[in-house]
């Protein structure tokens, strides 16, 4: 029997349109220990920047709607631990981060979302994160369409992101369909902490053991047809054709 705690999370996320907390979760216990306003409120900030219902139609941010769950998590308990355990500055940050090959990546403006962000919060806003869909339509995957050969440089990215840049594991992000000008931003973000160069005071930075060591060698006409690819794919990903 469904307690109450989810029953409530269930009717305030249906009045959003968001009822897409699973019985998982119940089962796992996260909503017993979330208060769903909480929850509520955080999404509310989610979106203010990531778009309605988490569908993002600016450059500057990425579609956190139906984003793989692991990476999430993933994503959200980096920007925390760098905002609350980092060196003094955020160059010693980035490069601390690179040595010693872990994630890690700063915002100012998801160091703010993310501080006050419990365990329990933070899986339960990615629970209905990763529960709508990506372009705000009803889930469903598409027949594949005839399209021109991907570019030569995005067979690199296929080994982990999949032909159809849904991904192929768990932590792996979803590309397809994402906005140019954002996957254009990270890619160039990688490359500059593979080589080592420093973020302009202020800015968003971005590391990763493996996205490191394939942004390397990117050129900016590598980086701009692996965006451009990507963008132009449906989120929902294809079947075969």
């Amino acid at each position: 029997m469904a307690n109450r705690g989810f029953v409530l999370i269930v009717s305030l996320f249906g009045a959003l349109g968001l009822a897409g907390l699973s019985a998982q979760t119940e089962a796992q216990g996260v909503t017993s220990k979330v208060d769903p306003h909480k929850v509520r409120e955080t999404l509310d900030v989610c979106f203010g920047c990531h778009g309605p219902k988490g569908v993002s139609a600016s450059g500057a941010f990425p579609t956190i709607a139906g984003q793989d769950s692991a990476y999430l998590l993933n994503q959200l308990m980096t920007f925390r631990r760098i905002s609350h355990g980092a060196p003094a500055t955020q160059d010693a940050a980035q490069f601390a981060t690179v040595r010693k090959g872990l994630p890690g990546r700063s915002s100012n403006e998801m160091a703010e979302v993310v501080k006050g962000m419990d365990d329990d919060l933070v899986v339960a806003v990615v629970k209905v994160l990763t529960d709508l869909p990506c372009d705000g339509k009803p889930r469903q995957r598409t027949q594949r369409m005839e399209t021109l050969p991907p570019p030569a440089q995005v067979k690199r990215c296929t080994v982990c992101h999949g032909a159809d840049g849904v991904g192929l594991r768990p932590g792996v992000p979803r590309l397809a369909g994402q906005q140019r000008a954002y996957l254009l931003r990270q890619l160039k973000m990688l490359r500059n902490s593979a080589r080592s160069k420093p973020h302009p005071p202020g800015e968003a930075w971005r590391s990763s053991r493996i996205m490191n060591t394939q942004a390397l060698r990117l050129s900016d006409a590598d980086i701009d047809a692996i965006a451009h690819h990507y963008s132009e794919l449906n989120c929902h990903g294809n079947v075969g054709s």
